[in-house]
């Protein structure tokens, strides 16, 4: 393990910071909303599964095409050579059929994820900086970055876009969109923070990944699919669905 500023020892400290953000934030904004902790409880755990062992999983079998995978060397070693990918593939969607299976009111339980989800994200992006993984291309921009030799960066010392600062600083920004569609939207706009979030969150993303490193890829990542769908079913959604979600939402908002 590397044991640098910029070592997995960090990085597991800023992902536990991570964590406890989601936990604190989760457990305010859904004591506000009415809804019982108990809910919060459920949604932390989710939120453990999907980043430590979905995340694991997927990165085993999408990323390394399955050649060592946890089911191969299923021990804590596994998990602390690193590799953690794609966590919110699973999360949104298992956030999205929550309400329905619970019945907790939909609205205000849509509205917390939504709102909680960007600084934890940023949070996140700053784990992966200080450990040097996912890096951006070569860059000679005055704010280029270059990752020492203890880092998971595969070119130590060459000047990068500091891709982590870019998805970083983004969700923060989508925060404040949402933020300013809830108060000035009020009770017609909260049904669609969640997918605005996602709507959001998949386009900055697409975009920033144009930054990453594409050897033997082809036009668009995997990643990028994934997140071209998330958009476009976003914009299904907030033009011809409107009325269906409204509708379908409402009913269990209480």
């Amino acid at each position: 393990m590397y044991r640098h500023l910029f070592g997995v020892e960090t990085y597991g400290l800023v992902q536990l910071a991570a964590l406890l953000l989601f936990c604190a934030l989760s457990v305010f904004l859904f004591r506000r909303a009415g809804i019982r902790l108990w809910h919060a409880a459920a949604l932390i755990w989710l939120y453990g599964v999907c980043n430590l062992l979905i995340a694991k999983v997927l990165f085993d079998y999408v990323k390394a095409g399955g050649r060592h995978t946890l089911f191969d060397h299923p021990s804590l070693d596994h998990f602390r050579e690193g590799g953690f990918w794609g966590w919110p593939i699973v999360f949104f969607p298992c956030v999205l059929l929550y309400p329905l299976v619970t019945r907790v009111p939909a609205v205000p339980f849509y509205r917390a994820v939504a709102l909680l989800l960007p600084p934890v994200f940023a949070v996140q992006k700053l784990a992966c900086f200080v450990a040097g993984c996912c890096w951006g291309c070569e860059a000679s921009l005055p704010w280029a970055v270059t990752f020492p030799d203890d880092s998971l960066c595969d070119q130590p010392g060459v000047p990068r876009h500091p891709l982590q600062l870019y998805d970083a600083a983004l969700p923060l920004g989508i925060l404040g969109v949402l933020l300013l569609v809830d108060r000035r939207g009020g009770a017609a706009a909260r049904p669609f923070l969640l997918p605005l979030l996602i709507g959001l969150y998949g386009l900055t993303r697409f975009a920033t990944e144009f930054l990453r490193p594409r050897e033997g890829e082809g036009v668009l990542l995997l990643s990028q699919w994934l997140e071209l769908g998330a958009v476009a079913g976003v914009i299904v959604l907030l033009t011809v669905g409107r009325g269906a979600w409204r509708g379908m939402v409402g009913a269990r908002s209480g």
